[in-house]
């Protein structure tokens, strides 16, 4: 009976995301994980030495708070680690600033064009845009304006040429902002 109640448990405890990929911190679930590490030492505590006496409660309720104690103390050491280490999730913006350096090799293209021209005049003509995982559609203009969408998340991001002083420089921008990396969203 026991088994069976420890197993439901940790169905639940795993149903509700402690694995996977998240980009906020997790302290109910590292909490949740804590009582279920908490419960599976006190049923070992019963099934070892049964209450037979209220001695044998107040040993209980010792091995009890002092469980919580040491765990709740690495509960929280653990649960730093967990969010920041999570080197195979992107955050919706690293996967949109990964959008824009996709774009790179058309601009590099396009600068090189213009160094010969000296003019955005068909800058970007004949230049197709390579679909990838993250690129999932996309074009460039004949003035150069470099247009990519992604699905995940869904965005869409304009790279921009324009003439300063006789250089060629990029602007940013895009929808919706609160995905865009920093350069994008001060324009």
């Amino acid at each position: 009976m026991t088994t069976i109640l420890i197993g439901l448990w940790l169905a639940l405890l795993f149903s509700i995301g402690i694995g996977g990929c998240s980009t906020e911190p997790r302290y109910w679930s590292t909490a949740y994980l804590a009582i279920t590490v908490c419960i599976v030492l006190w049923v070992n505590h019963l099934a070892i030495a049964p209450v037979q006496r209220a001695r044998d409660v107040l040993r209980l309720v010792g091995f009890a708070i002092y469980d919580l104690f040491s765990l709740s103390v690495l509960v929280v050491l653990a649960s730093i680690p967990f969010s920041v280490l999570q080197t195979e999730c992107y955050t919706p913006r690293n996967k949109v600033a990964e959008l824009m350096l996709s774009g790179s090799s058309y601009r590099t293209q396009m600068d090189e064009r213009f160094e010969s021209q000296k003019t955005l005049e068909n800058i970007g003509k004949g230049i197709q845009v390579e679909l990838t995982q993250r690129v999932r559609s996309g074009m460039v203009t004949s003035d150069g304006t470099i247009v990519l969408a992604s699905e995940d998340p869904v965005a869409v991001v304009f790279l921009t040429p324009h003439v300063e002083q006789g250089k060629l420089i990029w602007k940013c921008s895009g929808l919706p902002k609160s995905v865009l990396p920093m350069p994008c969203r001060e324009n």
